[in-house]
C-alpha cells in the first residue's frame, strides 16, 4: 500500500461510490442479521466511508492513497467542502486493521451501532453528493 496515491480518471469516482454505498448497504443488512461477529458491521462501514472519500478524492483530480487510514483520507479531503465531520470517524480504521482479528472485545449496544451507522451514512452520502457535482 502506498499513502502518496495513485492518479485515477476522475470517471473512476462515480464506480468507487457505487462500491462505496453497496458496503454500506451490506453492513446495515450485517447489522439486521440474528447472528453476526460487530466488528464486520464496523469493518464494512469502514470501508463504505473509505471509498467514498477516495470517490470523492479522484473526483476532484487528487491522488488517492492505497490505505486504511480515514483520518488521513479526510485531511485530504479539500479546504473548500468544508466537511460536516471531522475527527470522529478515525476509531474506525482499528476495524480494517487490528479489530479485523479480534472479537467481541468491544461490544456496543444496538442503538449505538445504528447511530454510527447512520453517521456514517451521513458522512458517505455527503461525499456522494460532491462526487456527482464534478
Amino acid at each position: 500500500m502506498t499513502s502518496k496515491g495513485v492518479m485515477y480518471e476522475k470517471s473512476y469516482s462515480r464506480e468507487l461510490m457505487r462500491i462505496a454505498l453497496e458496503d454500506l448497504e451490506a453492513a446495515k443488512v450485517l447489522f439486521r442479521a440474528k447472528v453476526r461477529r460487530t466488528e464486520n458491521v464496523f469493518l464494512l462501514a469502514q470501508q463504505a466511508l473509505e471509498k467514498a472519500l477516495n470517490a470523492l478524492l479522484c473526483s476532484r483530480g487528487l491522488p488517492v492513497p492505497h490505505l486504511h487510514e480515514i483520518g488521513i483520507l479526510i485531511d485530504r479531503i479539500p479546504d473548500d467542502l468544508n466537511p460536516p465531520f471531522g475527527n470522529e470517524f478515525n476509531s474506525l480504521t482499528e476495524y480494517a486493521t487490528i479489530r479485523r482479528y479480534l472479537e467481541g472485545r468491544e461490544c456496543p449496544d444496538q442503538e449505538t451501532i445504528n447511530e454510527a451507522l447512520k453517521s456514517i451514512e451521513a458522512a458517505v452520502v455527503w461525499c456522494g453528493e460532491r462526487v456527482k457535482e464534478n
